[in-house]
């Protein structure tokens, strides 16, 4: 099985159905993990987490767990298992209401085949209250379909377990069908349904089928074509950059302000008219930052794309997993995607620079100026600045890789140690682990979270800022007036000279560099999760389009 697409299976039986059995060969073949309530519960206590707190706060005093609390215990020991994620899960035993089987979709334990073993009561019934054991061996036996020997010394020592009784088999029988009614509507269209009279091998073969159908289908529906993924990745990319640069505009216009030497804030406004100043040319912002952040993800694909097929020396086959990047592979591809966005986008820049400016109106407006002043090359003034500008990408980058891994490194230090005994039992719960994943951390056996993704983001985006915000403050003032013929040289030249010194190549930094940081932090939290829901609910589409065609039969 590939490890990058899980089997999620849960399986149902009543007692004396072997589904013990049929556990064992779904983990033996299929490389699951095999997760019980009971063994849950009982490590969440022992580990003195706090969920297991919370847990034991309810036994202690004798109040019934939450169906909610329950959920949350399985899904936070599938979130820490790298096997779970990877390889996938078998849960037994577990949901046995309706209100644990309704949520766990909500929590993101979504079920791929739910296997329904099922044998008649009165079968049950002659395989349990026949059966006996041998308390010297361990030996079980059944009187009727596997009698012991005929030795009367091994005959008189067997014993009957308390709960293989007629009438403890009935009360379980009966909370099991209590139980199975429960859940069973919430796993209708992912049911299989195994014949537990049949024959042991039968069984075995038919439930071994049952989850092999079901992942050959899941794998199918998981791996969309490259072009499709790609799409999905530009636009979860260029709708992060455009919820970024909604959240930030108004710090976005500050900066470029600043950046063409002028203040701040517009002088002689206030109130509404000030609020419409600093939101002057919002759609186009949008347009532009979204066109970026869309092109450079897609970019970013297709070159990686050709990397791939330089690297087999042949197209993907499907069903393959493709290779990953190495990091500084990646970091150098996504340099080549964004210079070649950047200079894509670079008319759309210099309207917006002109418009958050105040110098022109609108887009149309910025469009017909830079058209008079400098014809058709003054859509791309300051273009040659784009080449060095590569180096932002590079050290935000690096810097952010640096800091994710000592983030995961630091958590899993701390899950590496015993967990100190609370003073007192507390009801506080914790958040479900995020699963997010980003280009670095794939290969860590902790994920990072969006707090690490957020701080990391901000961190190495107001880096490479500072590094580079002379040339970025040169390029606004070229693209924002004809004053200096497009030459960066000159802007620079004429700062120096007139403006104060060296330092004032960097004087406005401030906005810039949280309106950057911030603006990129958001985008690095918002476009991986972002990419996966989109790319997920279409691979459930067509999941769902498949369960929805009617069988040849």
């Amino acid at each position: 099985m590939p490890d990058h697409v899980p089997l999620c299976v849960v399986i149902a039986g009543p007692p004396g159905a072997g589904k013990g059995t049929q556990c064992e060969h779904i983990v033996t073949e299929f490389g699951l993990v095999h997760l019980s309530t009971g063994d849950i519960i009982r490590a969440a206590i022992k580990s003195g987490s706090p969920l297991g707190q919370e847990f034991q706060s309810y036994t202690n005093v004798g109040k019934l767990v939450p169906d909610a609390l329950v959920v949350k215990l399985v899904k936070d020991a599938i979130s820490k298992s790298v096997k779970c994620r990877t390889k996938g899960w078998l849960l037994d035993g577990f949901p046995r209401t309706a209100t644990q089987a309704n949520m766990m979709p909500k929590l993101g334990l979504h079920t791929d085949v739910f296997l329904q073993l099922d044998v008649p009561d009165d079968l049950l019934e002659e395989r349990i209250c026949n059966r006996r054991t041998d308390p010297v061996t361990g030996t079980i036996y059944n009187l009727v379909f596997q009698p012991p020997p005929q030795d009367p010394v091994v005959r008189a020592r067997l014993v009957q377990r308390m709960d293989d009784t007629k009438e403890a088999l009935r009360t379980r029988l009966d909370e099991f069908h209590a139980n199975m009614n429960a859940v069973k509507k919430s796993f209708s269209d992912v049911t299989t349904k195994i014949d537990g009279t049949a024959s042991v091998a039968d069984v075995k073969r038919n439930t071994l089928a049952a989850c092999a159908d079901t992942y050959e289908r899941k794998l199918a529906d998981h791996e969309l074509p490259n072009w499709l993924e790609s799409i999905g990745h530009a636009a979860a990319g260029g709708a992060a950059g455009v919820a970024a640069m909604a959240l930030i505009y108004p710090i976005d216009t500050m900066k470029t302000r600043l950046q063409l030497e002028q203040p701040a804030l517009p002088p002689g406004l206030s109130g509404l008219s000030m609020v419409t100043a600093m939101y002057a040319g919002l759609p186009l912002g949008l347009l532009e930052t979204g066109t970026v952040h869309g092109t450079s993800f897609l970019a970013y694909e297709f070159i990686k794309g050709l990397w791939i097929r330089t690297k087999l020396g042949r197209n993907l086959k499907p069903g393959e997993e493709a290779p990953t990047p190495p990091f500084v592979v990646h970091t150098v591809l996504g340099c080549i995607a964004s210079f070649f966005t950047q200079t894509m986008t670079l008319p759309l820049k210099i309207c917006l620079v002109r418009v958050q400016g105040g110098k022109a109106s609108g887009l149309s407006d910025a469009a017909t100026q830079v058209l008079k002043e400098s014809g058709v090359a003054g859509f791309f003034a300051g273009l040659t600045s784009n080449l060095f500008m590569m180096i932002n990408p590079a050290i935000t980058f690096i810097v952010y890789e640096r800091m994710i891994k000592l983030f995961v490194a630091k958590r899993r230090e701390s899950l590496s140690r015993p967990p100190s005994p609370p003073a007192s039992p507390t009801l506080a719960t914790t958040p479900t682990n995020s699963l997010s994943q980003t280009p670095f951390d794939d290969d860590l056996d902790v994920p990072s979270t969006g707090l690490d993704q957020l701080i990391s983001g901000f961190i190495s985006k107001a880096i490479a800022t500072a590094v580079t915000f002379p040339v970025q403050k040169t390029q606004a003032m070229v693209q924002g007036s004809a004053e200096f013929a497009g030459s960066q040289i000159q802007a620079l030249q004429s700062l120096v000279r007139d403006g104060g010194g060296v330092l004032a190549l960097w004087r406005g930094l401030g906005p810039k560099l949280f309106q950057a940081a911030l603006q990129q932090s958001l985008i690095f939290r918002f476009k991986v999760p972002w990419a996966k829901v989109l790319l997920d609910a279409i691979r459930s589409d067509r999941q769902q389009k498949r369960r929805n065609i009617p069988s040849a039969g």
